[in-house]
């Protein structure tokens, strides 16, 4: 068969490739035919004329193997004739006509037709993209650029000024933008643009500031650490919105005084630096603008604090070169919350540790590696150091005696703790790092409490006195008689010396013969130190005649008795004690936090009315002795207002109380006697799982004795406010409230007491409502508040900041709950299916509420 040629056409990328560089039979010649003459390419068909004979002679486009019978897939060929191509230029470099040709057929872009734009090698935009692009959101991260000061680029595009040129510095040039019209179009109008609020220029070289910087008037946060800063400049006093400098790992020698009237700062960190002093009192000095704030257009408004640093809350001043007198501590910032000094030589401290605990809000104080000693500690007043939580001594001289006789005279002796663990503080409580820091976990003191107890225990079975049982190294055993014990019988004294077998009665002879042997040699033996062996379970068991049936039987018998002689005098004395005797007791109040729990009770059981036995069984209900002082109403509050921490209390904690869902209150000419009402401080009331309804049975104590109590059922949610009006929260899940329950002069009364004509005078509004797992089918009730903010953002009355009513039957929101300022609102678990639930899964709270006045007509 004879092959015939196609007609050429104007060819495609692939024939242009075959014309350079002809097709194959095989890879192993490919590259000695990449030198041969290019030939036209052309397209092989099978033609029905007949094969010449095999005698002929075959020319060289008949020698090929045709693709038909090569059963070589397009991509195989592609993929050939780009290796061929690519071996060729590695041995001689390509023509420009091969180069052209190859770029096209592979695809790839030449490099010196595209733009890119300009990056570092870390990919990053250069320096004028990434101040441009600021100009848009406000936010400028110049971190490990390698610079020497702020770029004058910064000025000139956000300001339109040039700044001075630094003394010693040699700023680089910084190339122009390119030019294209996409990013022309995406630059934002002048009147668009955003004010610079942060500055990030960390990890640099950076050894001055511009004192231009003062006039970008909005900034919030300046961030200047891991640089070469040797001073920073005084107009930064001007800018009256920064609440964030950081400037530490620096060589700064110090601080101008003229910063220390920035008023809005909260966090200041000039730590590992040169710093030697710190004087808060010269805060109102002159400052130094430079010439471009006269001149320029916007010019700032100059606004400093009448005290030092009024709002801040943060300092760390740790590792530089301060001392205790270097350090004003009578100008100290008064809404101090955190302080680190680690690391200085502070040397002689009386005078500013009397200076910290006059702070109020001081929380945290680090104070490690300072070179303190006992004597900085050696007086402290009864009200120092109100709020603080953690005092940090660690690697000082400082010892936990001297922290004990600093603290001897104040109130937070109480809640003082040397072991450090990972949990937060409790309210109350101050822990104190002396020596090396060791950081435990929460059980792990747990343990060591419990082991103590164990051992403090042991002694006091041993020796019965707890008085002379503090430690388990120090009381006195051996001078303690021991507790009485019955009288043996002969074969238990037999057992416990191993005379009970033939083999033990003979080496009992044995040494009886060895001792009367060594007494005859030795007249007068030394006296020896008799030691109490211990002794095992069984050995126990058998003094106390416990081995067999029997003797467990009597044994049980006897302490039943022993017990029920107790019940019945504690019943007799119980009588004529008053009853709430012992509230006082650690169990149920604990100082440190002015805290009242009281026990749950759960309601009698309800037995079969056919349910009866013939045989006497033990009274299973019955409370324990301890728990019998303890009143069964749900709220016992005359029984409360009669205890000495009455006046104190702060939390009241009630819950699991449902035996006797019912509240006793003092006699009414009492109550209306005291207008702060019987517990005047309490903050905190938790009536959880108590069984309550919408109204409650409450008993009011007679006029005279003798004389009936007065019964009334009242609503709860009005009657709380007004016998606790100092209440912040109030805890009322898994009860049986509701929604009738909920009327809006009950709502007044508890969240706006100053639009109620019912509340009590002395009432502030709760911050915290839980209505979790009631029985609430609407909240129409709250419609009456939130009308209190229609065109109204500020009500003066509102103090509510959480509302939980999840786990309830609410079958819709009104839409006006949108206007109540609310930082929490949880609806999780009720009925209602509008908004939907993704509503506040994806947004929370703020995104619910925008929902709903979103719907608002």
């Amino acid at each position: 068969m004879s092959r015939l040629q196609r007609p050429k056409s104007s060819t495609t990328l692939r024939q242009q490739a075959r014309a350079i560089t002809p097709t194959t039979p095989s890879r192993s010649t490919a590259s000695s035919r990449l030198n041969a003459p290019p030939t036209p390419s052309s397209t092989r068909t099978r033609s029905p004329v007949p094969k010449p004979s095999s005698s002929k002679v075959p020319s060289q486009d008949e020698g090929r193997i045709s693709p038909a019978k090569e059963k070589i897939s397009l991509k195989e060929q592609i993929a050939l004739k780009r290796a061929e191509a690519r071996k060729a230029m590695s041995k001689s470099g390509p023509s420009a006509e091969h180069s052209d040709v190859l770029e096209d057929e592979l695809s790839v872009p030449s490099t010196s037709k595209r733009k890119e734009e300009s990056v570092d090698e870390l990919g990053r935009l250069g320096i004028r993209e990434t101040i441009n692009r600021a100009r848009s959101t406000g936010n400028l991260n110049l971190s490990s650029r390698a610079l020497v000061c702020l770029p004058s680029p910064l000025f000139e595009m956000h300001l339109g000024i040039t700044p001075d040129p630094l003394k010693g510095v040699d700023e680089p040039e910084y190339p122009a933008l390119e030019e294209n019209p996409k990013r022309s179009r995406q630059q934002p109008s002048w009147f668009e643009a955003q004010d610079l609020l942060v500055v990030k220029a960390g990890y640099n070289e950076i050894t001055a500031l511009q004192p231009e910087i003062c006039l970008f008037g909005n900034l919030k946060s300046l961030d200047f650490h891991g640089n070469k800063l040797e001073s920073l400049p005084s107009s930064l006093s001007i800018l009256s919105f920064l609440t964030t400098l950081d400037v530490s790992n620096n060589d700064l020698q110090e601080i101008h005084p003229a910063i220390f009237s920035l008023p809005a700062l909260n966090t200041f960190n000039i730590s590992h630096n040169n710093i030697s002093s710190i004087p808060f009192s010269k805060f109102g000095c002159e400052i130094r603008l430079p010439n471009a704030v006269d001149t320029a257009f916007f010019s700032p408004e100059t606004s400093r604090a009448n005290v030092p640093l009024p709002k801040l809350h943060t300092l760390n001043a740790s590792h530089n070169k301060l001392s205790s007198a270097s350090i004003d501590s009578s100008r100290l910032p008064s809404a101090l919350i955190n302080l680190d000094l680690s690391g200085n030589n502070l040397g002689q401290s009386r005078d500013l540790i009397a200076a910290l605990g006059k702070l109020r809000k001081l929380r945290d104080v680090h104070l490690e590696k300072t070179q303190l000693d006992d004597a900085s500690f050696s007086s402290s007043s009864s009200d120092d150091f109100p709020n603080l939580q953690l005092l940090d001594l660690g690697e000082t001289q400082v010892t936990e005696r001297g922290i004990r006789n600093f603290f001897s005279g104040s109130a937070r002796k109480e809640g003082l703790t040397f072991d450090i663990t990972t949990s937060e503080p409790t309210p109350g409580e101050l822990r104190v790092v002396v020596g090396k820091l060791v950081i435990k976990e929460a059980w792990e003191v747990e343990a060591e409490e419990r082991y103590l107890k164990k051992q403090k225990s042991i002694v006091n079975i041993r020796g019965g006195n707890s008085q002379n049982a503090e430690t388990p190294a120090t009381g006195n055993v051996d001078k303690v008689p021991p507790l009485p014990v019955r009288a043996k019988e002969e074969w238990e004294i037999e057992a416990e010396q191993g005379l009970t077998t033939e083999v033990g009665r003979r080496r009992a002879r044995m040494a009886a013969s060895s001792s009367q042997s060594a007494k005859a040699e030795v007249p007068n033996p030394p006296p020896k130190e008799t030691k109490v062996a211990e002794k095992e379970a069984w050995e126990i068991e058998a003094e106390q005649g416990l081995l067999t049936e029997g003797g467990r039987r009597r044994a049980r018998a006897l302490a039943a008795a022993a017990a029920s002689k107790q019940e019945e005098d504690f019943e007799k004395s119980s009588q004529s004690s008053s009853s709430g005797s012992s509230l006082s007791s650690p169990n149920y109040y604990t100082a440190a936090t002015r805290s009242l729990t009281l026990p749950s009770s759960a309601p009698p059981p309800k037995g079969h009315a056919r349910a009866f036995s013939l045989a006497s069984t033990p009274r299973l209900g019955r409370a324990s002795n301890s728990d019998l002082a303890v009143p069964s109403p749900t709220l016992p509050l005359s029984t409360i207002s009669k205890q000495s921490f009455s006046s104190t209390l702060r939390v009241l904690t009630l819950s699991n109380r449902r035996s006797d869902p019912t509240f006793v209150f003092p006699s009414e000419t009492h109550l209306a006697s005291v207008p702060d009402g019987e517990l005047p401080c309490l903050e905190e009331l938790y009536l959880e799982s108590c069984s309550l309804n919408d109204f409650v049975q409450v008993s009011f104590d007679p006029e005279q004795e003798g004389a009936p109590s007065v019964v009334h059922r009242l609503n709860v949610l009005e009657l709380i406010p007004k016998y606790f009006p100092s209440l912040n929260i109030l805890e009322l899940s898994y009860n049986a409230i509701s929604s009738e329950g909920i009327t809006p002069a009950a709502l007044r009364s508890l969240l706006a007491p100053g639009l109620s004509k019912d509340a009590s005078p002395k009432a502030k509004g709760l911050k915290v409502l839980r209505l979790r797992g009631n029985r609430l089918t609407s909240l129409e009730a709250f419609e009456d508040i939130a009308s209190l903010f229609k065109g109204n953002r500020q009500v003066p009355e509102w103090r509510l900041e959480e509302l939980d009513v999840r786990d309830n039957d609410i079958n819709k929101i009104p839409v006006t709950m949108g206007l109540l300022p609310l930082d929490v609102f949880l609806v999780d678990g009720n009925t209602f299916r509008v908004p939907p639930r993704r509503v506040w899964e994806r947004e929370g709270t703020k995104g619910l509420l925008n929902w709903l006045r979103g719907r608002i007509e």
